[in-house]
Parts: C-alpha cells; structure tokens; sequence
C-alpha cells in the first residue's frame, strides 16, 4: 500500500472512531496544472493514455510541434505553510518526472514566491534560503553566513518571521518547470505520485447526501458517483461507509477543445475506480473536463 493510501485508511479509522467530531480530516487535494506551449499553438496534442496505480500517476501524451520548436511548461500549485495535520503539506511535486520519446527529459526547474500579494521570488533567492522550506513544520530557515542583510529584507517584506523556534518562512511558493520540444511528433510522458481529494462518506445517506460538506462536494463529483452508483460493485460498497479519493489529473488546456483519453487501471480487490464521464460497464475511456480527467476511488472504511 502507498504512502498516501496508508493516510486515507488511517484518515477513515479515526473518523469512524469520532464521527461527526472529526469530520473535517480530509483534504481538497492539489493537482499539477496542465501543460502550455510557449509560443501559444506551437503544440497539438494528439492522444493520451492515463494510468493510476495507487497513487501514482503516468499520463502519455503523443504531441506534434510545429515550427522551429516549442517549449512545454507546466506550474504546480502555489501554497505556503499548511500546518502540522495537513494531509499534503509539500504539494511542490518533488518526484514529478518528464520523459521525451522514452529517456529522462532535460528540464528546467524554478519557483516564483509571493508575500503580502507582492513577488518575493528574488528576495527568497538572495537569501539563498530553500524555497520549499515552507513544506517543513515548523517552517524554519537557514540562511547561510553573510546574508544577513537578505533576511532582513525577507522579514521586512513579511515573508519571514523571527519565532522561538528560528526564522520562519511565511512565503507562498510555486515550482514550475519547463522543456524545450523540437519540431516533429514526440511522446511526452509525465510521471508522479498524485495528492488526491479524499472524505469519509459516512453510512446511511443517498450518494448525494455523503458528498455534503467535504471537499469532494461539486457538481462533477455528484455526477460521477450517480452515474456509477447502480453498478453492482459500487452498489455494495455504498451500503457501508467509505472513503473516497478524488484524482484530478490536467491532460490539455482547458481552452482547448475536448478530448478522449484512454485509461488503465490495474486489478482492484476491495475498492472500485470509476473514471468520471465515461459510461458505465464500457472501456475505460473519457472526455476531458476543463482540460482534466477526474477519477474518483471508493473504498471500504476499515483497516485492510
């Protein structure tokens, strides 16, 4: 069992000891964005495969760039300190792995950091401080001999705080990376383990009704869990409680016209995986949402 699935399981032990009292240890998640080409339509995408094992996601994109080149850049999401019960606390994607044409793509890797709604980026770089610092809890820095002066313009812009503890970093941070692609048709594959949405849905309740109040509760996810809900195996894991975990995972812009992406999915024993948007009983394939595929994990509640 993953890293990450062990939490959820844990996650739905407690909750089962203390529901309703803890009915707030879950998480929203957080998804890498999708990836843009520099210059704008430089890159069509013309097929892709999802697969999840576990947590681990491999998304195939088959894509031909026109012209001279492009370059494919993809921005993870920003956050700052998350506290010490957070489910996620780094979401800068630290395994996150780019292939071009089957071997280990030659990426470019930066952060931008803001504070107080100003662009801090230069001034945590001055410091010579780790940008992703603020993963750690507590939050604390070091910043190397004879950057005293950095750091006091870091505390000065608000980005860092004086505490018992040492110097806290109070930024938000971004990690982004960048690929330059050369003219031609390439298979481009992303590879890392997903930060998925997960709640506890207790028992006793329509589908509907169990989504209320967690952050899986949205139009899409509803759709999802009605559309598969008669299926007979997810019909028997809803008679019981059960934890459910939201993969959102971008293939494509979200301005760009919907399409198929096939989906793998290994055997499962006691949970189901229903890929959102694509018919019940057929092959595992589905229309992208605003640019991502979701898919949504049901489990039993208990310990395995």
């Amino acid at each position: 069992m993953s890293s990450a699935s062990a939490r959820l399981f844990g996650a739905a032990a407690a909750l089962l000891l203390a529901w309703p009292a803890a009915a707030d240890d879950s998480s929203a998640g957080a998804a890498p964005g999708a990836l843009a080409a520099e210059p704008a339509g430089a890159v069509t995408l013309s097929a892709a495969t999802l697969s999840l094992d576990g947590d681990e996601v491999r998304l195939a994109l088959t894509v031909a760039v026109r012209g001279s080149g492009a370059t494919m850049r993809l921005d993870l999401p920003a956050f700052g300190w998350l506290g010490e019960a957070d489910a996620y606390p780094d979401r800068s994607f630290p395994d996150l792995r780019l292939e071009l044409d089957g071997r280990a793509a030659a990426v470019r890797s930066g952060f931008t950091a803001t504070a107080n709604g100003r662009d801090v980026t230069e001034a945590v770089r001055a410091a010579g401080v780790d940008p992703f610092a603020i993963a750690a809890t507590p939050p604390v820095i070091a910043a190397p001999p004879g950057r005293e002066d950095a750091v006091a313009r870091l505390v000065a812009a608000g980005a860092a705080q004086r505490a018992p503890e040492g110097l806290l970093a109070t930024w938000t941070a971004a990690r982004w990376l960048s690929l330059p692609v050369p003219a031609g048709t390439h298979r481009l594959t992303l590879r890392y383990t997903a930060l998925p949405a997960f709640a506890l849905l207790p028992q006793g309740r329509t589908p509907a009704a169990r989504l209320a109040n967690t952050p899986l509760d949205d139009q899409a996810t509803r759709a999802c869990l009605a559309q598969h809900a008669a299926a007979p195996a997810v019909a028997r894991l809803l008679r019981g409680a059960v934890v459910a975990t939201r993969f959102t995972v971008p293939v494509q812009p979200a301005d760009a016209p919907p399409r198929p992406v096939a989906v793998r999915l290994p055997p499962e024993r006691a949970s189901v995986t229903l890929v959102c948007g694509a018919a019940p009983g057929a092959a595992p394939r589905a229309t992208t949402r605003n640019g991502a595929l979701r898919l949504l994990r049901l489990a039993p509640a208990r310990l395995p």
